[in-house]
């Protein structure tokens, strides 16, 4: 008997040690996890905060935006995780810098839609 709790002591000391060692590692790669839960809606409050780690330091990349098959998301970087995700408002799509028919003539466009 005396054995057995010697050893659940020991495997205890590695388990204690594994676990500080892998929180280490998840929370240096769970940025690139595509399907992490969202850590910001834990948050009961209004600020635009990181869905990976929780935190409002976000900067928008200005070179880059997030594009769906209808509309164009400002780009965000997050300063604690690194995550890179999209904004929740589009851009506007009015603007002619961000239409995906840029240069092409309307009537075409209808045109191309109707068949």
């Amino acid at each position: 008997m005396a054995k057995g709790k010697d050893a659940w002591a020991k495997m205890e000391e590695y388990n204690i040690q594994d676990i500080n060692l892998l929180e280490e590692i998840y929370m240096i790669i769970r940025a690139w996890d595509r399907k992490h839960p969202n850590v910001a809606l834990l948050y009961d409050d209004f600020e635009t905060r990181c869905n990976v780690c929780g935190s409002t330091d976000m900067t928008q990349i200005k070179s880059k935006m997030s594009q769906t098959n209808v509309s164009l998301f400002p780009s965000y970087r997050c300063g604690n995780c690194k995550k890179v995700m999209r904004g929740r408002k589009r851009e506007n799509p009015d603007n002619p810098k961000h239409s995906k028919t840029n240069g092409i003539p309307k009537k075409k466009v209808l045109m191309a839609h109707s068949l």
